[in-house]
């Protein structure tokens, strides 16, 4: 993984191991390379810790942590590797997965279960994409 941003990188190494839940919005994260997206997809994202280290090149782990009392747990992790989809491709491909598996809830449904969700219609929701090179593709 790649970055010119030093203060970034010094920061995802000083964090130490995280959980997935906690360190991601979504159980989920891509590399994007010139022509691809590559996603990794945690479908278990309580058992999974996250971690970055690497000196002149910042390398991300994902471990997965196996408890006594789920002794016959499947231990799932998908990659999907997808043409470029540009900064969104990780989030469009978890997406795409949860439809697959029946899994994907709409707003309408989450708005049915729970009335304060229809607070986040129109809610702003912002990516942030560190393109070092000035280019956002």
């Amino acid at each position: 993984m790649g970055t010119d941003d030093a203060e970034l990188t010094g920061w995802l190494r000083d964090q130490g191991s995280m959980r997935v839940t906690e360190a991601l919005t979504l159980p989920a994260f891509g590399v994007h390379y010139e022509a691809a997206t590559v996603t990794c997809l945690l479908p278990e994202p309580y058992y999974h810790q996250l971690s970055f280290d690497g000196e002149s090149e910042l390398t991300a782990h994902v471990t997965h942590r196996w408890t006594p009392n789920r002794p016959r747990a499947v231990h799932e992790v998908v990659f999907v590797v997808e043409p470029d989809r540009g900064p969104l491709g990780a989030a469009l491909a978890y997406r795409q997965w949860l439809a697959e598996r029946g899994e994907l809830v709409t707003l309408a449904q989450k708005m049915a279960s729970n009335p304060a969700v229809d607070r986040l219609r129109g809610a702003i929701h912002a990516y942030l994409v560190d393109r070092s090179d000035g280019e956002v593709r």
